[in-house]
């Protein structure tokens, strides 16, 4: 039954876009932890924390005591309360990596169909939101379920390590981080492939000419040279004025959600002096920084390379990680469920011992009240 329920929300969750408000995938990722929680205690099953964890979580509640706006910080930290639930159940479960890897797979294989539609003018299950004729015609935008490119492309990108023991799972992942249309989870994408495939010298001279053929063919293509020019001059604009405000409060943060109130365009705030006149701010490290200051951000940093540390036999969920890390220099996943979910489930999975498969090399065990050796990885 659980892993009917976990099966069950990995799949649902990006596919809440459906015909719906950005509430309704809020809501789903409030009340499936909390039911698959509810689940694992009703049948004994206990959920594992970290003291690492508990610190973190320690230090957001106390963040939100010292919020600029505790009304916005509270109503976020429901959010964050959900997501840690996540990940200590990701972190507890019996699963194997060949159940995740096929739920994952369908989640790809189904998004694949789904732009297969939306290129031929079909939107079965209406992802847009905006009835207006223009959004209508749908051709261009190959979102599958996501809803947005980008979002598409970033699962996309943190899943393709734990595809490639599927072998034919990768090119059906590659086509839908292509129909992204993302420069930063393509070159992501070609990292971790690197990562990964570093001991195979064939694979790695391939992809190193398919690194140096894409640079190649970027700089000489004007238009996507002057879309990439224009994406760091905004960002960069944006990250200056951030940085800025945060360091009005550089220790303890602005609070949770103060980044939202912050780049409201027709309010003035309070939170840093000044209106940020953007609605994006596309770096997860900066947002961190803003609201929970170089605390917060040194604390969830050190969670995540600590993860990393762990892991680093484990070449699939390593190279997840790493991308995961990568592309949150230039977005910032954490804040929209259809994302957040499956960086979380990772992470999760990542503190596993029992899908990892323990952490020491050359750990004894006792076989029928013998000692024998064995070696992980």
């Amino acid at each position: 039954m659980l892993q009917w329920l976990i099966a069950s929300y990995i799949l649902f969750q990006p596919l809440v876009y459906w015909k719906s408000q950005d509430f309704s995938q809020e809501l789903v990722f409030i009340l499936f932890p909390l039911l698959m929680f509810v689940y694992m205690h009703y049948k004994n099953i206990k959920v594992k924390s970290s003291d690492k964890i508990n610190i973190l979580f320690g230090y957001i509640c106390i963040n939100c005591g010292l919020s600029l706006i505790p009304g916005i910080s509270i109503d976020t930290l429901i959010f964050v309360i959900s997501g840690m639930l996540l990940w200590a159940i990701f972190s507890s479960i019996r699963v194997t990596k060949k159940f995740m890897a096929h739920i994952i797979s369908a989640i790809i294989i189904l998004n694949i169909i789904y732009v297969g539609l939306q290129y031929l003018n079909i939107d079965p299950i209406w992802v847009f939101r905006d009835s207006s004729p223009e959004k209508n015609v749908i051709s261009a935008r190959l979102v599958g379920t996501f809803g947005w490119e980008n979002h598409l492309g970033i699962f996309a990108t943190v899943c393709l390590p734990l595809m490639f023991s599927i072998p034919y799972m990768i090119i059906p992942t590659v086509i839908l981080i292509l129909v992204s249309h993302s420069s930063i989870c393509i070159v992501v994408a070609l990292i971790i492939s690197l990562i990964y495939y570093w001991n195979n010298r064939l694979i790695r001279y391939g992809l190193l000419g398919i690194s140096v053929g894409v640079g190649i063919y970027a700089y000489f293509n004007n238009d996507i040279l002057l879309s990439i020019q224009s994406s760091l001059r905004a960002r960069f604009s944006i990250w200056n004025d951030t940085f800025k405000g945060a360091f009005n409060r550089p220790l303890q943060g602005h609070g949770l959600g103060s980044w939202i109130k912050a780049s409201f365009r027709e309010r003035p705030t309070p939170v840093v002096g000044f209106k940020l006149e953007y609605d994006k701010l596309n770096c997860q490290y900066l947002r961190l920084l803003f609201e929970l200051g170089f605390v917060g951000l040194g604390l969830v940093l050190h969670n995540i390379f600590d993860t990393l540390k762990k892991i680093f036999k484990n070449k699939e969920l390593f190279c997840s990680i790493v991308g995961i890390l990568l592309i949150c220099i230039f977005q910032d996943p954490m804040n929209y469920p259809r994302t957040a979910y499956i960086i979380i489930v990772i992470l999760g999975l990542a503190n596993n011992k029992r899908f990892i498969g323990g952490y020491n090399n050359g750990q004894k065990i006792k076989v029928c009240g013998k000692k024998a050796s064995y070696k992980i990885g």
